[in-house]
């Protein structure tokens, strides 16, 4: 949403099969939900024979769009039998799960059934002359390669954060040293393993509390740990992006433990870990576009994923000798401009410029 809502010279327009179930801040934008009493039922069963959804088709035709620009290559593969002979140059950006998982994975039915045929829809798409690609890190550009994607199909375009919005409040700093974590309780992000190394922390830096936001199927694990060992862990469930910023101005580390699934899912450069250094708030992460982050970005500390022994080592160190006490201001967000909303929806704009000047 913020990136559409800081272009300038492009007018976006959001349309939606369904509305979401816990909304998006879509007030300063054009918002088409194209849904239906019965739309819940018969898009899947479109989407399964790949057979074009009609009313998509005739909202498109009715936009009459310049770009087409879809997130995650699962939705572009879903709508491209909609979309494909309306001659409309095509964005898709690859995030993360939908370029790492595994072919085998796909062709598996293990991401279900409709999915099998996902990696071969996929590179059929890139094959049109009207199909670009962006990757939302170097990281997710070099996977989308090795998965077929041709090196001249796709480039890497940062999603970039509001940094006004996402700045350091050191006049709100808790006195109690927290370490904060947002995510989904799913394996990517590993939550498990940040509660077994938090025992550690905890026993060794009793004052310190761990906060955790998201929800997912791990979810119920986590809290059993926290119970077991009596940690202290504090579990605030989904939260709005205004609830999100307060906790992370108030915390001394954000933590993004991630992990290779068994599907091969992976992080690519997460827009959690640019909230936190926006916010002047030391990183310790495990997340495979960590490498780019490490070298572009201060205060991340990058442990090998999976190893506890490491992760608690990194959170003790920190909690005791903070990155941000160091020659970085703590009051400046110390965030490289590329990150910045304004340049990265300027970036996003040059691309449809030559999209559009390719296919003019």
């Amino acid at each position: 949403m913020s990136q559409a809502s800081a272009l300038k010279g492009w007018t976006p327009v959001l349309l939606g099969l369904r509305k979401p179930n816990r909304g998006l801040d879509t007030k300063n934008l054009q918002t088409i939900i194209s849904e239906n009493l019965l739309s819940r039922y018969i898009d899947p069963l479109l989407f399964w024979l790949k057979l074009p959804i009609s009313r998509v088709r005739r909202s498109i035709l009715n936009i009459n769009p310049d770009i087409i620009h879809i997130h995650f290559g699962t939705d572009a593969v879903d709508i491209w039998p909609t979309i494909e002979n309306l001659n409309i140059p095509t964005i898709i950006t690859l995030h993360g799960f939908d370029i790492r998982t595994h072919k085998e994975w796909w062709k598996s039915g293990r991401n279900g059934l409709r999915r099998k045929s996902y990696p071969e829809r996929l590179i059929n798409m890139a094959n049109s002359d009207n199909v670009q690609f962006l990757a939302v890190s170097d990281s997710i550009r070099h996977r989308a390669i090795e998965f077929g994607i041709p090196k001249n199909k796709i480039r890497t375009s940062y999603l970039g954060i509001d940094e006004q919005y996402f700045r350091p409040n050191t006049s709100d700093k808790s006195q109690e040293q927290s370490i904060l974590f947002v995510g989904r309780f799913v394996e990517k992000k590993a939550p498990i393993i940040l509660l077994k190394a938090f025992k550690t922390v905890a026993q060794k830096l009793p004052n310190t509390r761990l906060v955790m936001i998201g929800d997912g199927p791990l979810k119920s694990k986590a809290q059993n740990i926290a119970n077991t060992f009596s940690l202290p862990v504090s579990f605030l469930g989904a939260c709005d992006q205004k609830e999100v910023l307060k906790n992370l101005q108030r915390s001394s580390i954000f933590c993004l433990p991630s992990i290779t699934a068994e599907s091969g899912d992976a992080e690519g450069l997460p827009i959690s870990i640019l909230e936190a250094q926006a916010c002047a708030v030391d990183v310790v992460t495990s997340a495979k576009g960590a490498e780019e982050t490490d070298s572009i970005i201060s205060r991340t500390v990058v442990f090998p994923e999976g190893d506890e022994e490491a992760l608690a080592d990194a959170l003790i160190e920190l909690l005791r000798n903070p990155i941000r006490n160091s020659s970085i201001s703590s009051e400046s967000n110390n965030l490289p401009e590329s990150f910045y909303i304004k340049n990265s929806a300027k970036n996003l704009e040059n691309i449809y410029n030559q999209n559009y000047q390719n296919n003019g």
